[in-house]
């Protein structure tokens, strides 16, 4: 897979990006986040811990080829989502 460019700052870059990946990768965890904000905001989470817990499955997605395959477990998106921040900013 690709290396990711700087932050996506506009629609342009986020379609560029898609063209590069393939559609179906980054159609993939799109729709794997909002299956996983589904299910948080289900569970209950409040809606930031639960956008915040998707977006850790969708990027894990990312990090990865193929559709299904490439699905983060619970165990994988908790391991994220308890490791440091690169930036050093707590959620």
């Amino acid at each position: 897979m690709p290396d990711s460019p700087a932050p996506l700052t506009s629609a342009a870059a986020a379609l560029s990006l898609a063209q590069r990946w393939g559609w179906r990768q980054v159609g993939s965890a799109l729709y794997l986040l909002g299956g996983v904000l589904a299910a948080a905001l289900d569970r209950g989470a409040a809606l930031p811990d639960a956008m915040r817990r998707a977006c850790a499955a969708a990027a894990l997605a990312c990090t990865r080829t193929g559709a299904q395959a490439a699905l983060p477990d619970a165990a994988e998106t908790d391991a994220l989502l308890a490791s440091p921040s690169p930036s050093g900013v707590k959620p």
